[in-house]
């Protein structure tokens, strides 16, 4: 039996693999990111949860752990 492709397997999955880990980096980056924007704030520009304590930002109506009314 003659496989037309057999010679593509072998790169395909390496580029597929290759691309599972730069999305993966690049997600990640963009958490790190995100995570920095928001610590890097003034506190004045923060409010605490009442219920779990985590800092959220002033215009926040759900606290970003819990998902409660902020008060």
């Amino acid at each position: 039996m003659v496989y037309p492709f057999r010679g593509y397997v072998a790169p395909l999955i390496i580029f597929g693999i290759v691309l599972l880990v730069v999305g993966y980096v690049a997600g990640e980056r963009a958490k790190e990111e995100k995570k920095l924007a928001v610590e890097e704030r003034p506190l004045t520009e923060m409010v605490y949860c009442s219920y779990c304590g985590t800092r959220n930002v002033k215009d926040a109506v759900y606290c970003k752990k819990c998902g409660k009314k902020i008060s």
